[in-house]
């Protein structure tokens, strides 16, 4: 009886236990004052490894309790077990002005979800796709594409086709996609919540020649609602690089069929300004210091640079049977802009104006006032629509508020760190998880980084020259940032350029606060490095270019040309594949998988000792490429990369630029281990540290710390807090990418809860 007792214990014990139910807290908060309805929320949750295979089981429930339509899909998997490391959910959400709202994301729900508010359908129709949301229809033609071809709100038309839809202005002549016949039109994405449309073509002249650059226009459309979002690029993928094309004029046309006696608001600040349609309203922002609005009874000026309407990018044509409400992102930080509408409601939005005029303090603008889209360049706008019936109470501003800042469901900074460690061996800022002994000095690196972020923000817009002004704003400069004035001439400037992809290092900063600030900075900078900094270009896709349009450090003086590094050194896709998980934004993808053709058309050519930062990039790099596909080829380059790095090292050759830079190579290293498990590389990490083990550049505390983990050497642990204080923050940006990625990651040997006890001494 004992004995079978005794296995029936045993048993009991080998038995596997009930998985612990998943269970996420999301909260969307909303920012901008004006209240939200029903908003498309699209947001990366990061999952434990092992805990979820796939969605079948996920439900999104409410503050209730109550199950909310939702759709996930997954945007990577672990690669080890293959279970779900980044999700996408998709829902809709409605919240107060001001206010937040709370979600759980759960596991292993038995009960079906629940239906979405409409089926959303996508369909081919000839010559194109129909897309029917429930309350909206509309057609996208493929051969002659002008975005849209048709809208239908509730049965009634809202929308014509235009002849021509976008165009641009080269040299006096138009060129159009939909002058262009071998457009391709596909569905990227199906779900129930949302669908996405892929369409890519060339702009070319009606006689189908010429080259006017490719483009890739996506479009969001929403299960039961009557707003689209359309994600619009243009891409120079020809020529050397020192030539350009430029675009005198770039628009897209909308004739709307709104109805009798159209009425029309252009949104600033608190107040619309508008009146009747009775002849054409325009609003201008042809530089950062000017707007001006001219329509029937109105005339307002201003300087957006000086007060930052909030609404400025918007415009609502409203008649008797219908309304149409626009509003592009970045509007007139991406100078020069402009947005009319006709008395017969037909809406152009200038993406770039003939009436455009710059102060020569920018080489992007010609003495003409042309955008100069260099070889490999590439520029992506976010336009936001409604569609609506016209009633005089409905919400404008809130319904394309996305545009201005979208809902977020962002998870608990733990979450993001230690609980799924889906950023590596990171560590939330609370001072809580760490030892008491050590929270003044966690608190003191949290204030360091935070200006290290806010500080080198101000020269977005108050940097100057001798004899003029230098910002970053600007068509093709929104999203960089100025390091340094040498003079007063556009060529006497240093551009940060994304310079150590530090926009990752803005990232590691939200997932340890939970700080939106971070993620919507970090967001307008990779928007800006996907579509500049990676080179878009037929011969050399991904390469990492200097500086638009030509360099970086080196300047952008007349007589240099263009160009890109030949290794890895100024590599940066971890920020842009990290905004596809936390945003679900196609074109980070699309953009971030370009610069995987470059890394495996490099492989170990791109090793260089001399630079060593560029060991570093090409680890991080090669692993954010795998880590995103989870694709053989990667893994090998990365591995071949890695293993060559550290052979080299462990054979005597010497890594040479400084400890900083040799810092970053260490930090590559220990990401390489960490994140594939592979230990063979240690002892040239070792090597590596020891030679600059009484250096105290912030580059090492990454080396430091991981050591420490590994070995319990206290020597280690010593050095690694150094580094977890409070310092100076810097006003350049480009510190803050070298330096973030390193003392971020070092407080986590601080935690209470770390495997290893702080020496005693210490």
């Amino acid at each position: 009886m004992r004995t079978l007792l005794a296995v029936l214990i045993a048993a009991a014990i080998l038995l596997p236990l009930p998985a612990a139910a998943l269970e996420v807290n999301l909260t969307v908060e909303e920012r901008l004052g004006v209240q939200r309805t029903n908003e498309p929320v699209t947001s990366g949750v990061p999952l434990p490894k092992g805990a979820v295979e796939n969605t079948d089981g996920l439900r999104l429930l409410d503050a209730a309790g109550r199950p909310v339509p939702a759709q996930f899909s997954v945007a990577n998997r672990w690669w080890d077990d293959g279970s779900i490391k980044w999700l996408h959910v998709d829902f809709q959400a409605s919240v107060p002005a001001g206010e937040t709202a709370t979600y759980v994301l759960r596991d292993g729900a038995a009960a079906p979800a629940p239906d979405p508010p409409a089926n959303l359908e996508v369909t081919p129709v000839e010559g194109g796709l129909s897309v029917n949301t429930g309350p909206l229809q509309f057609v996208v033609k493929e051969n002659g594409f002008n975005l849209f071809d048709s809208v239908v709100l509730n049965g009634e038309p809202v929308v014509a086709g235009d002849d021509v839809g976008f165009a641009l202005t080269i040299g006096g002549e138009t060129y159009s996609p939909a002058f262009y016949e071998d457009t391709e039109i596909k569905i990227e994405d199906q779900g129930p919540m949302k669908a996405v449309i892929l369409i890519t073509g060339r702009n070319v002249k009606e006689d189908g020649t010429g080259y006017g650059m490719d483009y890739r226009c996506r479009i969001y459309a929403y299960a039961g609602s009557t707003r689209v979002k359309v994600v619009y690029t243009v891409e120079n993928r020809r020529g050397n690089m020192e030539d350009h094309i430029a675009v005198a004029d770039w628009a897209v046309t909308i004739p709307t069929r709104v109805g009798r006696n159209p009425r029309y608001a252009f949104g600033l600040a608190d107040e619309p300004v508008g009146g009747n349609l009775t002849a054409l309203a325009r609003l201008d922002v042809p530089h950062t210091d000017v707007y001006q609005i001219e329509g029937p009874g109105q005339n307002v000026a201003g300087n957006p640079h000086e007060e930052e309407p909030p609404w400025i990018g918007m415009l609502d044509v409203t008649g008797g049977d219908a309304g149409v409400t626009v509003a592009v992102k970045h509007f007139w930080q991406k100078w020069a802009k402009s947005l009319s509408a006709d008395a017969d409601g037909v809406i152009t939005i200038g993406l770039w104006t003939d009436r455009a005029y710059h102060k020569g303090e920018t080489t992007l603008v010609d003495a003409d006032g042309c955008a100069q889209f260099f070889a490999g360049i590439a520029r992506t706008h976010e336009i936001w629509f409604n569609f609506h019936d016209g009633a005089a109470d409905v919400p404008r501003r809130s319904s394309v508020a996305p545009a201005n800042e979208p809902l977020f469901a962002r998870c608990e900074p733990a979450w993001y760190c230690q609980g799924t460690k889906a950023f590596g061996d990171l560590s939330e800022a609370d001072p809580e998880v760490y030892l008491p002994e050590y929270r003044e000095r966690v608190e003191g690196l949290n204030r360091w980084a935070e200006g290290a972020v806010r500080r080198p923000l101000q020269r977005w817009r108050t940097s100057r020259t001798p004899n003029g002004k230098v910002d970053s704003y600007g068509l093709l400069s929104w999203g960089d940032g100025v390091e340094q004035i040498k003079g007063d001439s556009p060529q006497q400037v240093h551009w940060e350029g994304g310079y150590y992809d530090y926009m990752f290092s803005i990232l590691l900063n939200f997932a340890r606060t939970g700080d939106l600030f971070f993620l919507w900075t970090a967001d307008t900078m990779i928007r800006h490095n996907a579509d500049v900094h990676h080179t878009h270009h037929d011969e050399q896709p991904g390469r990492a270019r200097y500086c638009p349009s030509r360099e970086h450090i080196r300047m952008d003086r007349a007589g240099f040309p263009p160009f890109a590094s030949p290794t890895f050194n100024h590599w940066k896709n971890m920020g842009a594949f990290y905004r596809w998980y936390l945003t679900g934004d196609h074109r980070a993808r699309e953009a971030a998988l370009e610069t995987m053709n470059w890394a495996t058309r490099l492989g170990n050519r791109g090793i260089d000792f001399g630079q060593p930062r560029s060991i570093c990039h090409g680890i991080l790099g090669l692993w954010a490429g795998y880590d995103a596909t989870g694709e053989q080829r990667y893994l090998d380059a990365l591995q071949s990369f890695a293993r060559t790095v550290a052979q080299r090292i462990t054979d005597g050759r010497r890594m040479g630029s400084g400890a900083w830079q040799r810092g970053m190579a260490i930090q590559g290293l220990c990401w390489y281990v960490e994140n594939t498990g592979d230990e063979t590389v240690i002892p040239a990490i070792e090597t590596a540290l020891r030679r600059d083990f009484d250096q105290r550049p912030h580059e090492l505390a990454y080396g430091f710390a991981f050591m420490w983990k590994h070995t319990g050497n206290p020597e280690y642990f010593s050095r690694a807090i150094v580094q977890v204080r409070e310092t100076r923050a810097e006003g350049w940006m480009q510190r803050f990418g070298n330096h973030g990625r390193s003392r971020l990651y070092a407080p986590t040997i601080l935690r209470k809860d770390a495997p290893r006890r702080p020496p005693e001494n210490e």
